[in-house]
This record gives structure tokens, C-alpha cells and sequence, in this order.
């Protein structure tokens, strides 16, 4: 039964939740230092379409969900849709130079910057891009 179960999950497609988006730069740090992974932070805005567009059409592929899991991936939020900064959001923002949304920075465990990409990747894109190919 239990051998029934694993091959079914190996067959089965990947879901957006599989992958465990972090809330906090310091959650994502102490999970990259345990996993010996990098860490994909996703800067975003409510009000920001093609943002919304990643989250909705890219992320959740089954090809962007290889990637994710390669990584720690860091979720922050830095505008409300009235455009209400959001603070940790915000204090993230300023720590990278934040230039448009969405934006992406690849970051080692320990924080420090490794690249930044501006702008809506597909999944093909992101893979490219964490794997800096």
C-alpha cells in the first residue's frame, strides 16, 4: 500500500503548494543555512499586474515548482493595493534598491545579494535565472 502511494505521488503533478514561501527574511536565512540553499526573494506590490500574473501563471507550474524547491523561497509583500507600504516589505526594498515590480534577488544564506532580475519572468525565465545560466 505504502509503495501504491509513493509511486502515485511521483506521478501526480506538482502543486503551488509544495512549496513553503517563508514570511520573514530571518525564517528564510536559518532554513537556508539548514538546507545548504540559496534563498529567492520575490518583492511584490498588490496593485502590481504583472505581479499578480507570476503569482497566478508562473509560480504554481510545475517547472516554476522545480525551481522552488531547489531554494528557499521568500515571499514579501511591500505595497498594498492603495499603495500602504508594508514595513518589512519596505525595510527589504530599501536593503536591495528595489527599482520596479516585481523583482526578484537571488541571496546566499547568509542575506548578502548574489543577482537581482526586474520584471515578470515566465518559468523558463526563473530557472535561468537561480540557476544564473
Amino acid at each position: 500500500m505504502k509503495a501504491a502511494f509513493l509511486s502515485l505521488m511521483l506521478i501526480l503533478p506538482v502543486s503551488a503548494q509544495d512549496v513553503r514561501w517563508e514570511k520573514t527574511l530571518m525564517a528564510a536565512k536559518a532554513r537556508a543555512k539548514a538546507e545548504h540553499k540559496m534563498i529567492l526573494l520575490d518583492l511584490w506590490a498588490e496593485w502590481c499586474g504583472p505581479c499578480q500574473a507570476m503569482k497566478k501563471n508562473v509560480f504554481p507550474t510545475p517547472e516554476a515548482q522545480a525551481v522552488l524547491k531547489g531554494v528557499v523561497a521568500l515571499d514579501e509583500l511591500v505595497e498594498l493595493r492603495d499603495r500602504t507600504p508594508v514595513a518589512e516589505g519596505t525595510d527589504l526594498a530599501r536593503t536591495f534598491k528595489l527599482r520596479a515590480f516585481p523583482s526578484l534577488f537571488l541571496l546566499d544564506a547568509e542575506g548578502n545579494l548574489v543577482r537581482s532580475h526586474v520584471g515578470y519572468v515566465n518559468p523558463e525565465e526563473l530557472a535561468r535565472f537561480v540557476h544564473g545560466s
